[in-house]
């Protein structure tokens, strides 16, 4: 997924394997720093995938760097629940 300019992806790969213990690939060559990769090993189903993009979502409002339909969303309706 290409982060907006300005942003790193690396910086939000971190954020999100910090916060969300959810590693995701990075960017090689020319795209290094500029996208993160989602990638799977084995099974991956529906549910996975929501909680993945779930989390991307959740990482880049940390960040104020929203990608993709995220971007119109209100940070309100996508920050993860506290308690």
């Amino acid at each position: 997924m290409l982060v907006p300019s300005g942003h790193s992806a690396d910086a939000l790969r971190q954020t999100i394997l910090e916060h969300f213990d959810m590693s995701l690939g990075s960017g090689l060559g020319r795209l290094a720093d500029k996208v993160f990769r989602i990638g799977h090993l084995g099974d991956f189903n529906d549910l996975m995938l929501a909680g993945t993009l779930s989390g991307i979502r959740w990482g880049s409002a940390s960040q104020a760097c929203l990608i993709g339909a995220a971007a119109s969303t209100p940070r309100s309706t996508i920050s993860p629940a506290t308690g």
